[in-house]
């Protein structure tokens, strides 16, 4: 949004408090300083989930905020992505043998559309077939849970590590993984 030229000489900025999303119970996670409150609406805020959740064990994962609405000089938020840090990615990839991934555009029960890329890492070398088979399994379970949850329930269980670890136990009966974790979920504009 373009400022006028003469509300950027007569005016002062202004703070406005950055409010988490409600599964993260509201909290204020930073500030911006702007001319106008309105000018902060749709803006997208990436940060670590460490920095809302007080939790060094979750400082690998990033989650995009976009803000919905202001209410008495404070921007309230909604989940908007979600994502894992690439140096992340890239360290488990040196400690494991292959790589299994699997993307899908998918539609949750509240209808939101959604890209959601899922990854699985294996210790061993694994034949072609075991890959084809886990691939499928993911994709199975991926648009079965879903298709089932609503956005919001669907982006606090990947946040609390609830729809990994079910992905985990599925996917371990084809063949033994090191790690099974979500990439990343977007929504599709």
């Amino acid at each position: 949004m373009a400022i006028s030229e003469a509300l950027k000489k007569k005016a002062k900025k202004i703070w406005v408090s950055i409010v988490a999303p409600e599964m993260f119970r509201s909290r204020e996670v930073g500030e911006t300083n702007v001319y106008l409150p309105e000018q902060v609406l749709n803006k997208l805020i990436t940060m670590t989930l460490s920095i809302i959740t007080d939790d060094p064990k979750k400082q690998n994962m990033n989650v995009v905020l976009k803000v919905t609405s202001i209410r008495e000089n404070k921007a309230i938020t909604e989940m908007f992505g979600y994502s894992l840090v690439p140096s992340y990615l890239k360290r488990l990839n040196r400690m494991t043998k292959v790589r299994i991934e699997q993307s899908l555009q998918l539609k949750t029960k509240d209808g939101v559309d959604i890209i959601i890329k899922a990854l699985a890492l294996t210790k061993f070398d694994t034949k072609n077939s075991v890959m084809t088979a886990v691939r499928a399994k993911m994709k199975e379970f991926l648009i079965t849970h879903v298709q089932n949850n609503n956005y919001n329930e669907l982006m606090n269980m990947v946040v609390s590590l609830e729809f990994q670890k079910n992905m985990h136990k599925e996917l371990k009966l084809i063949y033994p993984l090191s790690y099974v974790l979500v990439k990343t979920i977007k929504r599709v504009k």
